[in-house]
């Protein structure tokens, strides 16, 4: 019995893989933010 993956699902987890990496980033970058706002106060 064959019990591979479809290959659509795999596809779709791996977009969402990388769209939580940039997510990521993003969250990162405003973390940066606000300590640096923070520090000025």
């Amino acid at each position: 019995m064959d019990e591979r993956i479809p290959a659509y699902i795999i596809t779709a987890l791996d977009y969402q893989y990388n769209r939580l990496n940039e997510l990521d980033m993003l969250i990162d970058g405003i973390e940066k933010q606000l300590i640096s706002i923070v520090r000025q106060s």
